[in-house]
């Protein structure tokens, strides 16, 4: 009769990585399902990198200080779409960051969602929301959004 010998831990890590390895360069499920926790973990980043807020105005006055906002960004405006619920808003900056502005309303409060990138960048996007604020208050202060800022609006919207 043999008696095997106890396990020892080294061998049972470097076994289980070499495992790991031959899972994910095969392409099999394992490898698969590892990836997949990988983009997990970048969903939670994602979740994490807006800087929101809530206007308690309805969605158009929102939309048109966004609109502002990024024209005083000096960023390049690409698609955007609204309706009485929803709009978003697309922009790229002169570095290339990509810029993603996404509201939505009920009654007349108007959350806003700013997002650079992938992940964030709390900088870029604090400083458009600081100036969303600018902007809804110059309009209720003068009834109506600076009209330089609304010169750089696309041409083509969303569908």
């Amino acid at each position: 009769m043999k008696i095997s010998a106890p396990c020892r831990p080294g061998r049972l890590l470097l076994g289980s990585l070499f495992a790991a390895f031959l899972a994910v360069s095969s392409g099999c499920a394992l490898g698969i399902a590892a990836l997949g926790v990988g983009a997990g973990a970048g969903a939670v980043a994602y979740s994490r990198g807006d800087t929101q807020r809530n206007y308690p105005y309805p969605i158009d006055l929102v939309f048109d200080a966004s609109m502002a906002a990024l024209a005083q960004s000096e960023v390049s405006v690409g698609n955007y779409a609204k309706d009485q619920l929803k709009g978003q808003i697309e922009a790229h900056t002169a570095t290339g960051d990509k810029i993603k502005i996404v509201m939505a309303s009920q009654g007349n409060v108007t959350t806003v969602s700013v997002r650079i990138n992938t992940f964030g960048n709390k900088h870029i996007s604090s400083t458009i929301v600081q100036k969303i604020d600018t902007n809804i208050q110059y309009a209720l202060n003068t009834g109506h959004m600076p009209q330089e800022m609304l010169s750089s609006r696309p041409a083509a919207p969303l569908n």
